[in-house]
């Protein structure tokens, strides 16, 4: 379990993530990564303590808004991905937007912090891998239209990377 745990956060991490993916039964499902808006800023202006500490309440807010089924990981230094399982484009999309929502209930010193999402969803038999980098090309869409931004995969997101 450990090796499987986010040391930080208590969240799933990418093992977790890759290991739950490798078992998903062949149901639709949808991938929904999520950003923490200038997480750097942060760090630099409050130190990593700060940083730490975002990121832990974050993940606990995030984690909150998830069915028990699905899954929440870490799998980068700001970045977060929710596994769904048998979920659509309307429930990951309604995700996206809770956790958007809920972000916003987080106070700090410093401010309150913003999240930009994007989210891909695959059908029985579509190979993870390919809906990860579609929820990725989904993020880098959010973050580059604007911070504290969720998009829906297009059909040219979906497409080869």
């Amino acid at each position: 379990q450990l090796a499987r745990t986010d040391p930080l956060t208590g969240v799933g991490n990418r093992r977790a993530l890759d290991d739950r993916l490798a078992q998903l039964p062949r149901t639709r499902f949808a991938l929904v990564a999520v950003d923490v808006d200038d997480l750097k800023k942060v760090n630099d202006a409050h130190g990593h303590v700060a940083g730490d500490e975002l990121l832990s309440r974050l993940a606990a807010v995030l984690a909150a808004e998830l069915r028990p089924a699905d899954l929440l990981a870490r799998i980068g230094g700001d970045e977060f991905v929710a596994l769904l399982v048998d979920c659509d484009a309307h429930g990951a999309g309604e995700l996206g937007r809770r956790l958007q929502l809920a972000t916003t209930r987080l106070h700090f010193g410093w401010g309150t912090p913003s999240i930009s999402v994007g989210f891909a969803v695959g059908v029985k038999g579509d190979a993870p891998q390919e809906i990860a980098q579609a929820a990725d090309r989904a993020l880098y869409a959010a973050k580059q239209a604007s911070k504290d931004r969720a998009v829906v995969p297009s059909a040219a997101l979906l497409g080869p990377g």
